[in-house]
């Protein structure tokens, strides 16, 4: 391509990775809950590989250890590579019930999706009966990054 004069160049990129936003919600038997850590295993990145060619991540076939994501409140973002194998969730949380009662748990459930390049999930996790939480998920397109370059503001160096 070649620009002469003042123009306009947009670009349009693809995300090729895979988002998770995962959100921990309180049951309706529990008054507060304070979580300690949320744990997840991620797709291990040699068993992965990127195809320059055609700008393809070709998902992992192994997941890592249970590794713990960080950040505070119930909310997480993560950004992983596709992948074949279900991830693991775990959290751990302090409670109090509805009946008074304090509970100190650990709530472990599955993700029930392969992570595919280029969507974002929205991964909900509510510890139902324990040891168990109950995962749902919703996906969704992870939306093109557009980006402009205006080349007549562009100042040129000899």
């Amino acid at each position: 391509m070649q620009i002469n004069g003042p123009s306009d160049v947009n670009l349009l990129y693809r995300h090729i990775a895979s988002k998770i936003d995962l959100t921990v919600t309180i049951p309706n038997t529990y008054s507060s809950m304070t979580i300690r850590y949320i744990k997840l295993t991620l797709p291990n990145p040699s068993s992965s590989y990127l195809d320059l060619e055609n700008g393809t991540i070709y998902p992992a076939e192994q997941l890592t250890d249970p590794v713990i994501l960080e950040g505070s409140g119930n909310c997480r973002e993560v950004y992983l590579l596709p992948c074949q194998p279900h991830l693991t969730v775990e959290v751990s949380y302090n409670a109090l019930l509805t009946n008074g009662q304090e509970l100190s748990a650990i709530a472990t459930g599955t993700v029930p999706v392969r992570l595919q390049g280029g969507i974002r999930y929205e991964v909900n996790v509510e510890p139902a009966s324990i040891p168990e939480a109950m995962v749902t998920v919703y996906a969704e397109d992870w939306v093109y990054v557009p980006e402009t370059i205006e080349y007549s503001k562009l100042k040129y160096s000899k």
